[in-house]
């Protein structure tokens, strides 16, 4: 969702922050795996989340803002491997990964969020920064470091 309005409008935003990228949601499969009926019943809004998924795969080059990404490692509803996709392939020359470990779905209210707000408005800051740099990379933060 938030992709997808960078995207549209990107001349409204300075940078993009995302937490929990969802991309291929594993639940989905196995609920419709596990309950074909339920999969007929619900095939609109199945096919709403392919069609949204295969949308930000065909135009996240496109996607140009500087970019933070928030995931936490433990994160059963959004796997990491949706972040890890966004910051691959985004068309920024400015993106940033931050990986918590132990993290779950809900990273700013989680056990984590002292560590992602610190790191996010360290982010923020360095957006601000007079002649900020590029930069491209990925942190692996584990709360006991």
């Amino acid at each position: 969702m938030v992709c997808r309005h960078a995207l549209r409008y990107p001349t409204d935003l300075d940078g993009l922050i995302g937490e929990a990228i969802l991309l291929d949601p594993p639940w989905c499969a196995a609920i419709f795996r596990k309950h074909p009926r339920l999969a007929r019943v619900l095939r609109a809004p199945r096919m709403a989340l392919v069609h949204a998924d295969r949308r930000l795969r065909d135009t996240v080059r496109a996607l140009s803002l500087p970019l933070l990404l928030l995931q936490g490692s433990d994160d059963a509803m959004a796997p990491p491997s949706g972040s890890e996709y966004l910051h691959r392939y985004a068309g920024s020359r400015d993106r940033t990964l931050l990986v918590f470990e132990g993290g779950d779905h809900d990273l700013v209210n989680g056990r984590c969020h002292r560590r992602v707000r610190e790191k996010t408005g360290q982010w923020i800051e360095a957006q601000l920064a007079p002649g900020s740099r590029r930069r491209i990379g990925i942190e692996y933060i584990n709360e006991e470091a």
